[in-house]
């Protein structure tokens, strides 16, 4: 179940992971490009996770200051299950792929601008098209920055000690 709109308005921390296998890591334009996890409406709010031109990864959020995106490139394998995930402590979004952190952390500022629709699994959360090409296995959105000590390393599961989420959903095993 996706979470409602009112569950993201003013966040100032967030953490989103999922399990995705994708068929296709080399997108040759942004229609190519899959949205994993979209609660956006493009540069005006909220947050994303996509897969990104070269193998890559793309975070973005949306802040009351701006818009901050943290691409990771060449760190994506096709055909392979495979953690990815973004934290943002209101300081910095940071990537990580299997637990390890890849690309640069990125400085942003500001609280999250909230999205008024619910968030979307797989494909653009504004419009048609931009879906996702694999599979996506559990996802995970925490209200809390969750660092690479929290994330899954080597598909093992994931084992938080948020304690701002429903403990009978922390751990999550690799799929399938």
């Amino acid at each position: 179940r996706a979470a409602s709109a009112l569950q993201f308005k003013r966040l100032d921390a967030l953490t989103v992971g999922a399990w995705i296998r994708p068929r296709d890591v080399m997108p040759k334009s942004m229609t190519q490009q899959g949205y994993i996890v979209s609660a956006s409406n493009g540069n005006h709010a909220g947050f994303t996770l996509t897969t990104y031109y070269n193998a890559g990864l793309n975070a973005m959020v949306v802040t009351d200051k701006g818009v901050f995106s943290a691409p990771a490139f060449k760190v994506l394998k096709k055909d392979q299950w495979q953690h990815v995930a973004f934290s943002w402590d209101g300081k910095y979004l940071r990537l990580y792929v299997n637990g390890q952190p890849v690309g640069k952390p990125v400085v942003t500022q500001g609280k999250l601008k909230p999205f008024a629709r619910p968030l979307t699994i797989g494909k653009a959360a504004d419009r048609d098209g931009l879906y996702y090409n694999g599979q996506i296995g559990p996802v995970k959105i925490f209200n809390a920055s969750l660092d690479k000590t929290d994330l899954p390393a080597n598909h093992d599961a994931i084992l938080t000690p948020a304690s701002n989420t429903d403990p009978s959903g922390i751990i999550l095993p690799k799929p399938r």
